[in-house]
């Protein structure tokens, strides 16, 4: 009698360890955890979307033709050209000055594979530049695009 009431007894002990160890543990991950999402800087989205057209109506109907348009427009939206107006447009209206590989790092452009759209990403830890970045890059595609075929 006096030997299961110990048993009993030690049996409550163990579970209550086995429960301490177990929330002991539980916190510790949990604010670690914490500590490391809250600690690392935001992370912020703007993003643009373009939409283009074939010359040639009948092109617009040709998959293959459609798919080489996107890539060949979305190469030119990351040129060499393209981002040095960006970043003269961004330096002279925005007071932006982010450097050729820094635009490159935030910008990803990427062309649809089901459609005639081009969705233009720009990610970075300042997000009053994001939205500046992608409208100045849609401009300045657009104004160098009009001045190829003039």
């Amino acid at each position: 009698d006096l030997a299961t009431s110990d048993r009993v007894e030690q049996l409550k002990k163990l579970q209550r360890q086995k429960w301490q160890v177990l929330t002991g543990t539980f916190l510790f991950i949990f604010i670690v955890a914490n500590i490391f999402i809250w600690s690392r800087p935001s992370l912020y989205q703007s993003q643009a979307i373009m939409q283009f057209m074939a010359a040639n109506p009948l092109d617009d109907k040709n998959p293959e033709f459609l798919q080489q348009y996107l890539e060949v427009n979305r190469q030119r939206l990351t040129s060499d050209g393209v981002i040095a107006a960006l970043s003269d447009h961004l330096h002279a209206n925005y007071q932006i000055d982010l450097s050729y590989p820094d635009l490159i790092n935030m910008l990803a452009v990427t062309a649809s594979e089901s459609g005639n759209v081009v969705i233009i990403e720009a990610q970075g830890q300042n997000k009053e530049q994001l939205k500046p970045i992608v409208d100045s890059l849609v401009n300045s595609y657009i104004i160098i695009s009009t001045l190829c075929y003039i």
